[in-house]
């Protein structure tokens, strides 16, 4: 995985608005999962078509939030961002454990 500073990130500012209005997280705030030392992706295994989507799970500050993206040639397109599940909160701290 490369250092956060050298990733890319894009994504529709409608969608980033209506994400906002909807699930209180701003995608530039979002993009802070990837800065998690612990965050963990994973495959999102539902059909997109051609697409292959990713779930990245990380602590942002105080929360834990879950970023839905696609990787678009080493450039994340994020799709989504919300707070994480009761699932996704215990995927990531059994990720945490030493």
């Amino acid at each position: 995985m490369p250092y956060f500073d050298e990733l890319d990130f894009e994504w529709d500012e409608v969608k980033a608005a209506a994400n906002k209005q909807k699930y209180g997280v701003a995608f530039g705030v979002a993009v802070y999962v990837f800065a998690d030392t612990f965050h963990i992706e994973r495959l999102d295994e539902r059909d997109y078509g051609n697409e292959y989507r990713y779930l990245a799970t990380g602590l942002v500050g105080t929360r834990i939030l879950t970023v839905i993206y696609a990787d678009y040639g080493g450039v994340y397109r994020i799709i989504s961002a919300r707070g994480a599940t009761p699932k996704e909160r215990r995927l990531y701290y059994g990720n945490r454990e030493v």
